[in-house]
């Protein structure tokens, strides 16, 4: 009987020894993953930073918008930015914010294509959801690290 349960123990603590290291494995992945995901954001800014014309634009417009989803109420910002340009004088823009604090007459960052001005890109929003991403897959990589650690101490301490 003791035998039995002894082995029943062993087998439990192996099992988790081995829940731990997938757990650590996914982490892993899902880290890097999300890392590259931030470094390509990053990347994509910088080679774009020598193409964009770079200029400051103020928002005119913000609405908040009540949208009904499936028994779920979302809010949808959008804001009108106004900018002005070299070649096309003055030019607006719609787009959604993610920025919780943005009010009328904030001044952004805007960078444009110069053939195309209606093409833009927010700095400020890009550099928050790349960042975000980097930060997160950071995270999960330490978070991998610590479940590898520790499956192989309790692997140490078992055998």
């Amino acid at each position: 009987m003791l035998i039995i349960l002894y082995l029943c123990i062993n087998q439990t603590l192996s099992m988790n020894i081995i829940r731990s290291q997938i757990i650590a494995l996914l982490l892993l992945i899902s880290g890097v993953v999300l890392l590259g995901g931030g470094v390509w954001g990053f990347y994509s800014l910088y080679a774009i930073s020598h193409r964009y014309e770079h200029t400051t634009g103020i928002i005119r417009t913000l609405q908040t918008k009540k949208i009904y989803r499936h028994r779920k109420i979302r809010y949808k910002k959008e804001m009108q930015i106004a900018y002005s340009t070299d070649k096309y004088g003055d030019l607006f823009a719609t787009r959604i914010s993610y920025w919780p604090l943005r009010s009328v007459g904030d001044k952004v960052s805007v960078w444009y294509h110069p053939h195309r001005p209606h093409e833009i890109r927010l700095l400020e929003s890009e550099c928050m959801l790349w960042g975000l991403l980097v930060a997160s897959g950071f995270i999960c990589m330490c978070g991998s690290v610590v479940f590898w650690k520790t499956s192989k101490t309790a692997d140490k301490s078992e055998g």
